[in-house]
């Protein structure tokens, strides 16, 4: 089988999860399917960082930039391939390659730029013109179910399988923490990328629900659900004495030093992209509120717990004097508030912005951390959880979205954006020893359900089923 993939993504200086998720899916796909074709196909040169692995049955194509790259670009030399399936990772396909209707065994292809011996643009127009009619109808009314519309198919005769891995964009969830011209792209080509595609992979039960949700004319049985995994080679190392050392200077987290071993202060982590819906304000709240209650008198701490009040609303998190908070990402869109918060938080040198780090860092901040912390109002699947409970460290997260279901019971809930309530959590999680070590024990467990092997079998398996006309 000829199978063309989208690896544009890969190209960027930015590295969040979706990138994440086609790095590590392609470390598999060429060896579990050696007898298929892959054709990786992006603009000019890799991310360093997201360079794909290289197998005998892959074909790294650089298409070179250009205006509307996956529409004109990519479209015409998936075409030129005869691809039998094309995969979409990052929700949208091209829509300029449609066939006219009655689809492709019709014989016709509508082109953007058709060739001087092709005469047949004149004598064609108004087909030209009924199917963007048909097109642009499908994205904006889909509701209606045109059948002509259904009829209309991906040109070439490959079909599209595309991932969909959120819809916060959306009405009803959080489009204010969007750009306007960034919204209104990514929820036209989200339209048109649901709505065509032959097969949909969503990335949780909760993605999948939002997709049935927002759009209740597409056929349920075209989305399957294949979840993420995690690096398991990365964040199960373990790292030597001299490694944590360096990192706890170059950080400035050393607590103290003894003959060469470090003690790395206590701090709170997470990792993403910062910006208004990981609301990191809500985190950054909490973090005040602990650290401006200072040292709690441990004789009193050892009293409530001989009484077993010990999980009361007392402050019970011990001597947090050196605590810190750690964010590891990058700014993205609309970060200026959450920057602003950090300069006017009292204890703001105690909060430390990383921007990008390597993977090997990435890791060592997991496993040093006392607890990872996700706050995020809404996540199409959320990798650091995995991250974080498979290096072995405590993990809080928002009480909404895929997150209660990615992290099951290995995880400590809070309310969503409710400040007291996270406070809360990791106050009784910073006091109690015991509760940590349980929710490392869960958390190791938890993982072993996920897998990026298992997330490329099963995509791979979805590639197939749609390339060869079975059904989901």
């Amino acid at each position: 089988m000829k199978i063309a993939i989208d690896t544009a993504d890969l190209d960027c200086e930015r590295i969040d999860g979706t990138r994440v998720y086609l790095q590590n899916v392609l470390k598999c796909l060429g060896k579990f399917a050696p007898k298929d074709e892959f054709f990786l196909l992006h603009k000019t040169k890799y991310n360093k960082l997201l360079q794909p692995v290289e197998f005998v049955n892959y074909h790294n194509r650089s298409l070179g930039k250009g205006f509307w790259w996956t529409q004109i670009k990519f479209a015409r030399a998936v075409r030129k391939l005869k691809a039998d399936v094309c995969w979409m990772p990052i929700q949208q396909i091209p829509f300029f390659n449609f066939s006219a209707p009655g689809g492709p065994a019709s014989g016709w292809k509508f082109k953007i730029f058709p060739s001087r011996a092709d005469q047949s643009w004149a004598g064609n127009f108004s087909s030209v013109l009924n199917n963007l009619i048909l097109n642009f109808k499908l994205i904006f009314n889909g509701r209606k179910k045109d059948k002509r519309v259904r009829e209309v198919s991906v040109g070439g005769g490959t079909k599209y399988v595309v991932t969909i891995h959120d819809l916060a964009f959306k009405k009803g969830l959080f489009p204010d923490h969007f750009p306007l011209i960034d919204r209104l792209k990514i929820n036209f080509y989200t339209n048109m990328a649901v709505r065509r595609a032959d097969g949909i992979i969503a990335v949780s039960e909760a993605t999948k629900k939002d997709l049935i949700r927002f759009y209740p004319d597409v056929d349920e049985n075209k989305i399957r659900v294949v979840y993420h995994g995690f690096d398991r080679k990365n964040f199960e190392r373990e790292f030597s004495e001299k490694e944590k050392r360096v990192f706890a200077k170059k950080y400035g987290l050393v607590k103290s030093e003894i003959n060469g071993n470090v003690a790395v202060q206590d701090y709170l982590l997470y990792v993403g992209a910062i910006q208004p819906r990981k609301d990191l304000v809500t985190l950054i709240g909490a973090f005040n509120k602990i650290k401006s209650q200072g040292t709690v008198n441990r004789e009193q701490r050892t009293k409530n717990s001989e009484q077993g009040t010990v999980n009361s609303e007392q402050d019970i998190s011990g001597d947090v004097s050196g605590l810190k908070l750690i964010l590891v990402g990058e700014r993205a869109w609309k970060s200026e508030g959450t920057l602003r918060e950090i300069e006017n938080s009292e204890f703001r040198d105690d909060i430390i912005v990383t921007g990008k780090v390597d993977f090997k860092e990435l890791a060592m901040f997991y496993r040093l951390a006392k607890i990872f912390v996700f706050p995020s109002l809404y996540e199409g699947f959320g990798i650091p959880v995995l991250e974080a409970m498979a290096s072995k460290t405590p993990v809080v997260v928002a009480d909404n979205s895929s997150l209660p279901e990615i992290g099951g019971e290995a995880v400590l809930k809070f309310e969503t954006g409710n400040s007291g309530d996270l406070i809360r959590r990791l106050r009784k999680l910073l006091a109690n020893e015991k509760l940590r070590e349980e929710m490392v024990k869960r958390g190791l467990e938890r993982v072993e359900k996920f897998s990026w092997e298992k997330c490329a079998r099963e995509t791979l398996k979805v590639l197939k089923k749609v390339g060869n006309n079975f059904d989901l």
